[in-house]
């Protein structure tokens, strides 16, 4: 995106870390056979950034990563063993429901 020099919305890495923080918790949870519970809501947070980076405003390979990262966040959610159904349901839910408030916010603004 950098080389290309497309808007990079801070969410948009946000959703990165949040991914990265969700791997690093699952592997503690995994490890200690606790609940998924905190992974969840990372996996969740990434979904969410990358929502409010698509409200934003991105632009072809921004588009691109914001989608795998809504992906990754899916597969960690089957991963502490949500079905795939009611994880791809949660993931779209949080990524809309930030979208659509940042494009609120937008047009609030103007």
């Amino acid at each position: 995106m950098i080389k290309y020099q497309e808007r990079l919305p801070q969410h948009l890495p946000d959703a990165i870390e949040a991914l990265a923080q969700a791997v690093q918790q699952l592997q503690r949870e995994t490890r200690t056979d606790k609940p998924h519970e905190q992974t969840r809501r990372l996996a969740l947070r990434a979904a969410e950034e990358a929502g409010w980076a698509t409200g934003a405003g991105l632009q072809n390979f921004g588009v691109t990563v914001a989608t795998q990262a809504r992906l990754a966040a899916s597969d960690l959610l089957r991963a502490t063993g949500c079905q795939v159904d009611e994880a791809n349901r949660r993931v779209r839910q949080a990524a809309r429901s930030a979208e659509q408030a940042n494009r609120q916010d937008d047009g609030d603004r103007q």
